[in-house]
């Protein structure tokens, strides 16, 4: 719900009316996408994998996502009132404050530094106007008139998934934590997002990314299924030690089952709702050939608020 300075989250199902939602329109970042950020393997030959990987398969073409992106937006807008917001708007509005500016530069920074072993003057960042520092920020190079000055290692084009950097349980904000380190400055944006923002600090948050440093979860393998279920993944991205540790947090919530669903570790399949998404009271949709596939032998965890758990093939 929205108010005039806070929206307050509680979300118990994925199928109830939506109020606000949070999307990034594809933009600079995608434009500075190279070939080579599209391979994941180094080559045909060879088995190791290409760290430039940028999680797409091939390079898209920006002005046309955008405008398609704003189809979508423009429904989103009718069906919540005007509340869709976009990510962008939302960071410029905390750079407005030197001191929040100047936090997202250095965790940005420290964040390249363990990663990418990338040195980066943080003053050089400083002084940039802080729309020409966002586009640094998502895009990893610093625009100039004929030619971009590199700053970090990758782009963000990965930002426009807005689903996968933080969920909704309850009344509590589960902030998680990329398995890919190309994502990871996009966990540092959504921190800052939900820490500094006045439309969303008054929000209860779990930092999984903060307290579980070695361990990942992304959002789209966490699917609300209903006011006492939630249903999560267990994929390429979201182990099951992740889920267990996110359990308090969930159970806290009033939740009272966790269905955790074993998946093939796969790119083609890397989130529960690539195969599995609810649409209504008694549909979904589901990518049979893998859910059939896997039916008599797909592992399934299920937990329960009495801290009970139960391993079967079958619900």
């Amino acid at each position: 719900m929205k108010s005039s300075n806070s929206i307050s989250v509680n979300v118990r199902s994925e199928i109830d009316q939506l109020e606000s939602v949070i999307t990034h329109t594809p933009g600079y970042e995608h434009d500075l996408m190279l070939p080579e950020h599209t391979n994941e393997w180094i080559s045909s030959d060879n088995p190791l994998r290409n760290h430039d990987y940028l999680l797409f398969d091939d390079i898209i073409y920006t002005q046309k996502a955008k405008k398609q992106h704003k189809c979508l937006t423009d429904t989103l807008n009718k069906f919540t009132n005007g509340n869709c917001l976009e990510v962008c708007d939302l960071i410029l509005d905390i750079m407005k404050d030197e001191n929040v500016k100047e936090s997202i530069i250095q965790d940005s920074i420290d964040i390249e530094k363990s990663l990418f072993e990338r040195n980066i003057d943080k003053y050089q960042l400083l002084d940039l106007p802080s729309e020409i520092l966002l586009n640094t920020l998502l895009g990893g190079a610093i625009p100039n008139e004929h030619k971009y000055t590199q700053i970090f290692s990758h782009p963000l084009p990965n930002l426009i998934f807005t689903r996968d950097i933080a969920a909704v349980i309850g009344e509590t904000v589960l902030l998680t934590r990329s398995s890919k380190r190309v994502r990871r400055r996009e966990n540092v944006l959504t921190e800052h997002l939900f820490k500094y923002h006045e439309l969303l600090n008054k929000n209860k948050v779990y930092n999984f990314c903060k307290h579980n440093p070695n361990n990942s979860i992304e959002g789209g393998d966490i699917i609300i299924f209903d006011k006492n279920i939630i249903c999560i993944g267990i994929s390429e991205r979201t182990s099951l030690e992740s889920i267990e540790l996110s359990l308090p947090t969930i159970f806290d919530e009033k939740f009272e089952f966790v269905i955790a669903v074993d998946m093939p570790k796969d790119r083609s399949v890397m989130h529960l709702d690539t195969i599995f998404t609810r649409i209504g009271m008694n549909d979904a949709l589901v990518y049979s050939s893998i859910i059939n596939a896997q039916e008599n032998s797909q592992k399934k965890y299920i937990f329960n608020s009495n801290g009970e758990t139960q391993e079967t093939t079958k619900l």
